[in-house]
């Protein structure tokens, strides 16, 4: 049933007009028909209900479109970080498709579970777990070493990785996106630039990853990435700043998308993938119905 609907939405979305147009007209040749064709073929009663009832529906639908026109269109707004963003946000989701660049996604859980509410189609970029800032090899690509006497105790340690992408994704498993079988999700290993979402092509919105120190290294270790406490930009696609933005996202977004891996191929073959999802049966389930 819902997939019916979602198709005559999407039908009266774009055919609208023409659809009063065909009402219409139907309704005006049988108004005209009462005159000219005997009452034995079409009784006067029948054709006087058909055509009033198809009058009231032909102003039901001149006054949906009215409507639609009159209500106020979502213009460019710029937030100043995700929190005061998200009230917007999740003005914007849509049973279409929707693409995510994202870090951990766990700042994101909210427009995660309403798209999955709603039934829409998901593609969801993290960073690969084992390619963060703070993994050993990639700390010696962004030259920059820990300072903290007591960071560097422990520098082995892969801060970002566990205390930020693996309990995000478990959180995706446990909580977020459990059994949901409309959702991709596939792990980037380039370094964390810009974060933003395309939602249906209709509106665009984007921030950014910066790599200075905002928390506490002991915990999150040296170098860190955050984003969702920088500037965040939405835009509908019909404006001109919007066809720009969505240019850009869609750009990135394909060539980074062509060269990640789907999660099954990161988490899959972790010996440690027990612990996120309770058993290594129950992880690979969950991760063979998410991976591309």
């Amino acid at each position: 049933m819902g997939t019916v609907l979602g198709i005559w939405e999407k039908f009266w979305k774009k055919y609208q007009i023409k659809v009063i147009i065909v009402v219409a007209i139907i309704a005006i040749g049988l108004w005209i028909s009462m005159a000219f064709v005997p009452k034995e073929i079409i009784p006067f009663e029948l054709a006087t209900g058909a055509s009033l009832t198809l009058v009231v529906v032909i102003l039901g639908m001149v006054l949906e479109h009215l409507i639609a026109l009159r209500k106020p269109a979502i213009i460019t707004k710029f937030h100043s970080n995700q929190s005061s963003a998200e009230s917007d946000t999740l003005e914007l989701i849509t049973k279409e498709k929707v693409q995510l660049i994202e870090y951990s996604s766990g700042t994101v859980r909210r427009i995660l579970e309403r798209l999955k509410d709603v039934g829409a189609e998901i593609e969801l970029l993290i960073c690969n777990p084992n390619c963060t800032i703070t993994n050993k090899k990639e700390r010696s690509f962004h030259l920059l070493q820990p300072r903290n006497e007591n960071f560097q105790k422990d520098e082995r340690k892969d801060f970002q990785k566990t205390e930020r992408i693996c309990p995000a994704i478990r959180n995706l498993y446990r909580f977020t996106l459990e059994a949901y079988d409309k959702v991709k999700i596939k792990c980037y290993k380039v370094p964390g630039s810009i974060r933003g979402r395309n939602f249906g092509d209709r509106h665009v919105q984007l921030g950014w990853y910066t790599y200075h120190m905002r928390r506490d290294p002991i915990k999150f270790g040296l170098p860190q990435i955050w984003g969702g406490t920088n500037p965040v930009i939405t835009a509908p696609v019909s404006s001109p700043e919007g066809q720009v933005l969505k240019s850009m996202f869609n750009e990135v977004f394909q060539k980074m998308w062509e060269e990640s891996v789907p999660l099954i191929d990161v988490c899959g073959k972790c010996s440690k993938k027990a612990g996120c999802f309770g058993s290594d049966e129950a992880a690979m389930e969950w991760l063979q119905l998410v991976s591309p």
